[in-house]
């Protein structure tokens, strides 16, 4: 969630499902960076803001039930555990949709 800075994109280890996914190379990371811009002007520039974003807009997903986030530190767990309480409106689901798709 904003931390990959497309002037130096990640390096992963070997084994690291992540190593060789377009998705986290320098141009994917620098079309993502405006994107996240109307995001956090709309929902908040915190890492918890934008945590409980994803994982709402995932769980509106017609045919999601439940989202099994991954965390690798406390403040990770607890972003997801904080997220997983708040309700994301449809309106605020169709500018998530638009922000990243449209």
């Amino acid at each position: 969630l904003d931390k990959f800075d497309p002037a130096n994109p990640p390096q992963f280890e070997p084994g690291d499902h992540r190593l060789g996914n377009s998705g986290f190379g320098a141009e994917a990371i620098e079309k993502l960076k405006p994107k996240l811009e109307k995001l956090k002007a709309r929902f908040g520039d915190s890492i918890e803001d934008l945590s409980s974003v994803a994982l709402n807009y995932i769980l509106a997903m017609p045919r999601v039930a439940c989202v099994i986030p991954g965390f690798r530190n406390q403040r990770q767990a607890a972003c997801n555990v904080q997220g997983a309480g708040r309700y994301l409106p449809p309106d605020d689901v169709k500018f998530v949709e638009e922000t990243l798709h449209g």
